[in-house]
């Protein structure tokens, strides 16, 4: 079996040998795991994605798209798959995008800064960095009729760009963890952080999860951080590592426990990713036109198995 499916299947043996039955606020009770970490090699020849079920892969493409485009909300996204329609509202607004905080993460407005120096401070040793003239900054519309903007930095492009000028760097961090937006939001990040670190000629993704939902949420989860580091590394010219995942709440929701019980384990042989159609466009170029030149090739995969998500 190859090394996807085995950690998959056995984190998910683990979880319900070791875990306990809790409650949660979806009214569907899950066996749960505290503290859970794997680690997967990450190539294009042999890409991270479970074979004994069948993955949707365009929508997780489409997923990723959308994740880099920092958009606030699914209405371009929902034209091609309803992965999220479920946390949103009737207009395709969500209170929590990732991507929107990869992209737009809120700071403080720099029309008037506190001064000590020649620095921007918010309290005392607490720099900030001055976006007045920074190709970081970005403002995000929030109401266009009254000229209601919200000053952003742009967490994606410096990384990349910090990858290039230092890729030893250990502060390649990227957080969609935004607390006054995660207190109040329907569906706060679940994978809140992701970390870059080059070591041995390799660039590693480490993501941090703070509520793993191993059966519909994990398979994309995995798969989609892989994409993310090889489109990473074809940005900066750097080779992949590793994807290592540490989770808070690992947890099997128990109307999914029969369902995977009944369904097959057979695996296959991993497929390869083909990203050569992209050409040399940037990935903050790709748009949902995009979608079908980011390709799977020989991905032999089991059937679809047929899961409630608990919402």
């Amino acid at each position: 079996m190859n090394i996807v499916d085995q950690t998959y299947l056995d984190i998910l043996d683990r979880i319900l040998s070791e875990g306990t039955r809790e409650t949660n606020r979806t009214g569907t009770d899950t066996v749960s795991l505290f503290g859970l970490s794997y680690r997967l090699p990450v190539t294009a020849e042999a890409f991270p994605i479970l074979t004994h079920k069948k993955i949707q892969w365009r929508s997780l493409v489409t997923e990723m798209i959308w994740y880099l485009s920092g958009e606030p909300h699914i209405r371009n996204l929902q034209q091609h798959t309803k992965i999220w329609d479920a946390w949103s509202d009737a207009d395709g607004n969500l209170e929590t995008a990732y991507g929107r905080f990869w992209r737009y993460y809120p700071v403080p407005d720099y029309a008037a800064p506190i001064r000590r120096d020649n620095s921007n401070y918010l309290c005392d040793g607490e720099s900030l960095v001055n976006l007045a003239d920074s190709k970081y900054r970005h403002e995000l519309i929030i109401d266009a009729d009254k000229n209601i903007v919200l000053p952003c930095f742009d967490q994606l492009r410096w990384v990349i760009d910090e990858l290039k000028r230092n890729p030893r760097s250990r502060r390649l961090h990227i957080t969609a963890w935004y607390p006054p937006n995660a207190t109040v939001s329907k569906l706060p990040p679940c994978h809140h952080s992701f970390t870059l670190n080059y070591q041995g000629g390799k660039l590693n993704l480490h993501l941090q999860q703070r509520s793993s939902d191993h059966c519909v949420g994990n398979p994309f989860n995995l798969t989609c951080y892989s994409l993310l580091l090889l489109l990473i590394c074809r940005e900066v010219n750097l080779e992949p590592g590793d994807f290592y995942h540490s989770i808070t709440d690992a947890h099997i929701y128990v109307d999914h426990i029969e369902p995977y019980r009944a369904a097959s384990r057979e695996a296959y042989e991993l497929p390869r990713l083909d990203l050569s159609q992209l050409g040399d466009r940037s990935m903050f170029d790709l748009t949902y036109d995009d979608i079908d030149r980011i390709q799977l090739i020989n991905y032999q995969h089991g059937a679809v198995i047929k899961l409630l998500v608990a919402v």
